[in-house]
């Protein structure tokens, strides 16, 4: 087998390969999954393209009518001496006028410059088919598939907060924790929230209300990260709902004040990594009258060199 044509074999190998690792990697990361995916597409697309241009086209090519064109007709039966002598005259100037430029049987003809112009612009027009492909299923896959909820997690897997508020070591529950807020004042369904919050280095506390996961607020170094909403009237909720974005170790404690005064404890720890983790947490007692909910968030890995980014996608009580 040509050096060429193994290569090429081992291109779309690969390609398909690239391809299918990208398929599970859509539950972990789904930008890297699109990245795979665009790979996957450009090389198979390149190895198809070089297979089908790396054919020669050569003379046994060619239809019978071709053959036609150019070979000399069959000369007569001879009728005189002097018949046969224009005869030999009329194949000899065909054969010394066309001769040089027809190519023997299996020898490859040379493409022209119509024929050149047409393969590139062939070839990049595949390789950006392939690639807007690629960009388009991976988008759809990242639509289409939901994220992991950690709310779907066995309750074994989860601690409750409470077991870990009496820990001395823990600063979540430390007072200066809270110091250091910032307030920020939201309009909410034409009510006006306040949120107190840690310092922030993208986006705003009015992203985590307005149902796009695609806008977050995201603390600029605080750890634990702290957000607290206070609302004009209170609001009946069974439940508090929180979009986070990757994380891992991490735990995160939830305080509620009632309408009457009694300031409901509850949360969990996580110790796996959750992508995007749309975490929900039942609010003891069932539905309460809620007049403010104060939310910490605990990374508890060693420091990254970046520092602590917590990201907070959406908020909402149910």
């Amino acid at each position: 087998m040509p050096t060429a044509e193994r290569l090429q074999r081992l291109i779309l190998l690969f390609s398909l390969l690239l391809g299918i690792a990208a398929a599970p990697l859509l539950f972990v990361n789904v930008w890297a999954a699109i990245a795979l995916f665009i790979l996957a597409s450009l090389g198979i697309g390149l190895g198809t393209v070089a297979r089908v241009y790396s054919t020669p086209i050569t003379r046994d090519s060619l239809n019978a009518e071709g053959h036609s064109a150019v070979n000399p007709p069959a000369a007569p039966p001879a009728t005189s001496e002097e018949t046969k002598q224009t005869q030999i005259a009329n194949i000899e100037e065909t054969v010394a006028t066309t001769g040089a430029m027809q190519p023997t049987a299996g020898q490859p003809i040379a493409p022209t410059p119509e024929t050149h112009v047409r393969q590139y612009t062939t070839t990049w027009l595949w390789l950006i088919g392939a690639l807007l492909a690629g960009i388009a299923v991976g988008v759809l896959a990242n639509r289409i598939l939901p994220a992991p909820h950690a709310n779907s997690v066995d309750a074994q897997d989860v601690a409750p907060i409470e077991s870990l508020s009496s820990s001395p070591v823990s600063p979540i529950h430390k007072p200066e924790a809270t110091s250091g807020l910032i307030e920020s004042r939201v309009i909410v369904a034409g009510e006006e929230w306040t949120v107190l919050h840690s310092a922030l280095d993208i986006g705003q506390a009015a992203d985590i209300f307005d149902g796009k996961p695609d806008t977050l607020m995201r603390g600029e170094r605080a750890n634990p990260f702290i957000f607290e909403v206070h609302y004009p009237q209170p609001k009946l909720a069974s439940s508090v709902l929180l979009h986070l974005a990757r994380m891992s170790d991490f735990e995160i404690a939830i305080a509620a004040a009632t309408a009457d005064g009694e300031t409901l404890n509850f949360g969990g720890t996580y110790v796996e990594e959750l992508v995007d983790p749309v975490l929900e947490f039942e609010v003891p007692g069932g539905t309460r009258p809620l007049r403010s909910v104060h939310v910490a968030i605990l990374d508890r890995r060693d420091p990254p060199q970046e520092g602590f980014h917590t990201h907070v996608r959406e908020f909402v009580l149910r």
